[in-house]
């Protein structure tokens, strides 16, 4: 009789639908209490038996109740990271190009320019290897974006009339960053002098960069 009660528990525990979030230790706690009731009503105890029961129900429920915790805890943090790892993305898409598809990620550290501290991005292809860094300076007129590869390093400027590509700043040169033109593709270069017009957010500029900067390689390996 008492294996049976005892199967009967962890059955009903088993295959009920209840809301752990709130009614999950009231409703066991209830379905306890009825459990030894049942028992006092159709059962004569030895000694002791009631209160042996009683405390092996108890005794389930408080691992049920652990296991609850330690499943919504890790759900928990298992959507923390999730969101984590999915905040970092800013833009992906389509480069329309042989590289395949794009991801642009925000990076957690700086770059230090001209006395400033400013957000960096990477943008990485699908078929490609190459991995280029945006760093991304605003000032009170426009945005600068400066693209820093060991390939062709380059720079692409919104200044509220269009967004489009330039020369690198002289004091970006004089940092090394050095534009090769036997790595540029000059056709490339020139039809990237206005790409769009009229001001536009951060996030196309971004990905207008990961989409037309693989024309500028002459090898996009």
């Amino acid at each position: 009789m008492l294996c049976f009660l005892l199967l009967s528990a962890c059955f009903w525990v088993s295959t009920t639908k209840i809301s752990y979030k709130t009614t999950f230790p009231c409703t066991f706690v209830s379905f306890t209490l009825s459990i030894a009731g049942y028992i006092d009503n159709i059962y004569t105890p030895l000694p002791g038996d009631i209160s042996l029961i009683r405390t092996l129900l108890l005794a389930i429920y408080k691992k049920l109740f652990a296991m609850k915790k330690f499943i919504l805890t890790s759900v928990l943090i298992l959507m923390i990271s999730m969101f984590t790892m999915a905040s970092k993305i800013v833009v992906k898409g389509s480069s329309n190009s042989a590289l395949g598809n794009y991801k642009i990620e925000q990076q957690d550290d700086h770059m230090l320019i001209n006395g400033k501290e400013l957000d960096k991005f990477l943008i990485t292809y699908e078929k490609s290897e190459v991995k280029v860094i945006v760093v991304l300076d605003k000032q009170q007129k426009c945005k600068k974006y400066y693209v820093l590869t060991d390939k062709v390093p380059i720079q692409y400027e919104c200044n509220g009339a269009y967004f489009g590509i330039k020369k690198l700043d002289d004091d970006l040169m004089a940092s090394g960053y050095i534009t090769c033109l036997d790595n540029l593709n000059k056709e490339g270069y020139y039809h990237q002098k206005v790409i769009a017009w009229g001001e536009t957010a951060t996030k196309v500029h971004l990905g207008l960069i990961a989409c037309f900067y693989p024309e500028l390689l002459k090898n996009k390996a």
